[in-house]
């Protein structure tokens, strides 16, 4: 996405947290201006007396929509600024570790499949009346807006009071996890420090590639006692790589042979939690946007891990 790139290009040259925020800000202020400015000219323009109905219809639509579009930019603006500052914080942590040193910061390990990235939203369309003056001739005039729920973005709103939700990837490829950039020869070295320090470990898991060896390294080992084990819905993946039905049918047999019971696949979504046990101490339905459900889940899972 050329626009995205551009934008990320733009929040890349903020280094240091005050610039951060100031993004942040700038970018929320202006967004509710252009929705609040674009709104008025549109039911200004529309209501002048010399355009007919359709015409006045149409100028209202391009402006509004012309104005919406902007907005949307700056809304993307402010989330990029927000992962960039979970990148760099990521960033320091990995730094830490690698010095030998323990991060002195809280931090939260999200281990998936890189195919899941990208692949795991829902999205919904909201009608919303805007008020207007009377169009001449015309009826009253209602916006559609349509509202993207990533799956990874609600885990990590979930889990941001206990600490920086992060894993391994790409700066800035996606909302959500603060990533590492790891090559081929690092990375399991890289995850298992991650896993040793981390306040809470969360787990979308796979049976292939290196999500594999995750799990089995969790599974045998007592790092089980802070995991959560994430069963995601059962959405329509946006990759054809990545089937969340099949995957767990996988996982299924990868726990059994370790001697855990995990649940059948819920098309809903779940939460399990084994602590230190092999069958399931806690479940909970995965409330996909309802991110204090699942932090009502997880707190006592950190408090119980520490």
């Amino acid at each position: 996405m050329p626009f995205r790139d551009f934008l990320a290009r733009i929040v890349r040259r903020t280094t240091s947290a005050p610039g951060i925020r100031a993004g942040q800000a700038f970018s929320l202020a202006a967004m509710l201006v252009v929705i609040g400015f674009s709104t008025v000219l549109a039911v200004w323009a529309a209501a002048r007396p010399a355009f007919g109905a359709l015409a006045a219809l149409l100028l209202f639509g391009g402006i509004l929509g012309a104005g919406l579009i902007l907005a949307e930019g700056l809304r993307l603006l402010f989330l990029l600024f927000g992962q960039w500052r979970r990148d760099l914080a990521a960033a320091e942590i990995h730094d830490a570790l690698l010095a030998g040193e323990t991060p002195t910061a809280p931090f939260v390990l999200y281990l998936r499949p890189f195919s899941s990235t990208n692949a795991l939203a829902r999205t919904t369309d909201t009608v919303v009346p805007i008020p207007q003056a009377e169009l001449p001739g015309g009826p009253k005039v209602f916006a559609i807006g349509t509202d993207r729920i990533e799956f990874e973005a609600t885990i990590e709103a979930s889990v941001r009071k206990t600490g920086t939700m992060i894993g391994l990837g790409r700066p800035l490829e996606h909302i959500g996890a603060g990533r590492i950039p790891v090559d081929d020869e690092t990375w399991q070295d890289t995850v298992a420090r991650l896993m040793e320090h981390a306040k809470l470990i969360v787990l979308l898991p796979s049976p292939a590639g290196g999500t594999r060896w995750e799990v089995d390294r969790l599974l045998s080992s007592d790092l089980m006692t802070k995991t959560v084990i994430v069963d995601p819905p059962n959405l329509a993946s946006e990759r054809e790589d990545y089937d969340p039905a099949v995957e767990w049918a996988a996982m299924r047999e990868v726990f059994r042979d370790k001697g855990y019971a995990l649940p059948d696949d819920d098309r809903a979504g779940q939460l399990v939690y084994f602590g230190d046990q092999t069958e399931p101490h806690s479940t909970c339905r995965l409330a996909f946007d309802e991110v204090s459900a699942i932090r009502k889940f997880l707190e006592p899972v950190v408090v119980k891990s520490h």
